[in-house]
C-alpha cells in the first residue's frame, strides 16, 4: 500500500479538488486529501496526503504558510479578489512605501473570512449562504489567526506586492481588504501564490502537467514518507523490544524507557490557535529508525501516550 505525502504545484484554473481527483485517477487510490485549499485562481504549493498519511493532517496545523500576493487598491469586489463582481471603486490617497508598511498587521489578528469561501457555518459553506443572498453577522464569522511576518516587495501607488508568513486558515483576500481600509481606500487581491506550506516549497513541487505525463514508478518516487512533514514535532526514540511494542499496542511509555527525547521546533504562538496542539506532540521512532506513531506527554500519568499509531508489524 502506498502511504505518504506528495508536493504538487497547482496552477491557476484548477480547484484543489481537481488536483486530488487527478492524483486519485493516476494512482488508483481513493483516500487522498489536500492540506489546505487554494482558490481556483490562486497557484502554488499544494501537498497531498495519501492513504494512512491523511491521518497526519491535524499535526500540520503547526505549520506556517508563505504567500506572495498583489493587492490592488481602490477596488472592492464581492469575492475580495479581482475575479468577483465590483462593489465599489474609491480614490486612492497619495501613499508612500512607509505608509504601506505601517498598515501591515503582525501577530494575532481577528479576520472576517470572505463571503465566498469554503469555511463552514452550521454545516454549510459560506459561499452557499452568499449565493443564496443570506447575510451572516460579522461577529459569527470572525476567527483568530496569526501573522508571523509581512514584507513589502513592491509598491507603485496602486498595487502592493507583499509576502506574508501566516498560520493555517488565514485568508489573504481578507488581508488585502483590511489593508485597503487601513490605507483610506479599499483593496482586493489580484494575484496569489503559495510559496511554501510547512516543509514543502515551490522549488520541489511537481506541476500537474508533469504528473499527467509521468509513469507510475516516477510518480511514486516523488512521494515522501508519512512522517516527512512532521519536522515541527518533537522526537522520541524507543528500544525496539518491549517499549516499542508497548507503544504500538497503546500502552503508556515512561520517559525513563526512552533512549532519547528531543523537543519540537514549532512556532510557540501556533498552539494558542488550536486546542488540539496544546499538548506538545512527538514523533516516535524505534532505534532502527522505523516510524511508530505520534505521542503526547500526559501530565496526569507522567508518561508518553499514543495519539496515533502508524506502525504495522
Amino acid at each position: 500500500m502506498v502511504n505518504g505525502v506528495i508536493n504538487i504545484y497547482k496552477e491557476q484554473n484548477y480547484t484543489s479538488q481537481d488536483v486530488v481527483a487527478i492524483l486519485r485517477k493516476k494512482l488508483g487510490i481513493k483516500k487522498i486529501g489536500h492540506t489546505g485549499t487554494l482558490d481556483p485562481m490562486a497557484q502554488g504549493v499544494l501537498p497531498l496526503c495519501i492513504n494512512k498519511a491523511t491521518r497526519i493532517m491535524d499535526y500540520l496545523d503547526y505549520d506556517l504558510k508563505v504567500y506572495r500576493c498583489i493587492c490592488k487598491l481602490g477596488l472592492e469586489t464581492d469575492t475580495l479578489d479581482i475575479w468577483g463582481n465590483i462593489l465599489e471603486e474609491k480614490k486612492i490617497p497619495t501613499l508612500s512605501k512607509e505608509d504601506v508598511i505601517k498598515a501591515f498587521q503582525i501577530g494575532f489578528i481577528e479576520q472576517i473570512p470572505p463571503k465566498f469561501s469554503a469555511l463552514k457555518f452550521n454545516g454549510k459553506k459560506l459561499y452557499e449562504y452568499a449565493r443564496a443572498g443570506i447575510e451572516l453577522p460579522d461577529d459569527i464569522k470572525k476567527r483568530k489567526t496569526y501573522i508571523k511576518s509581512m514584507d513589502l516587495l513592491s509598491f507603485d501607488g496602486e498595487n502592493i506586492e507583499f509576502r506574508v508568513v501566516c498560520s493555517k486558515g488565514t485568508y489573504v483576500r481578507s488581508i488585502c481588504h483590511d489593508l485597503g481600509v487601513r490605507l483610506g481606500t479599499c483593496g482586493t487581491m489580484s494575484y496569489l501564490e503559495r510559496e511554501a506550506s510547512g516543509v514543502f516549497t515551490q522549488d520541489d513541487a511537481i506541476s500537474i502537467e508533469k504528473i499527467k505525463d509521468m509513469d507510475i514508478n516516477e510518480l511514486l518516487s516523488h512521494i515522501k514518507v508519512t512522517e516527512y512533514p512532521l519536522d515541527k514535532l518533537g522526537k522520541i526514540v524507543v528500544p525496539m523490544d518491549h517499549t516499542g511494542s508497548k507503544f504500538i499496542t497503546g500502552m503508556h511509555i515512561p520517559p525513563a524507557e526512552c533512549i532519547s527525547i528531543t523537543p519540537g521546533q514549532f512556532d510557540e504562538e501556533i498552539p494558542k490557535l488550536h486546542d488540539h496542539l496544546l499538548d506538545e506532540k512527538f514523533c516516535v521512532f524505534n532505534e532502527n529508525g522505523s516510524f511508530l506513531g505520534v505521542a503526547y506527554y500526559s501530565h496526569q500519568y507522567h508518561k508518553y501516550v499514543a495519539d496515533k499509531v502508524f506502525y504495522e508489524e
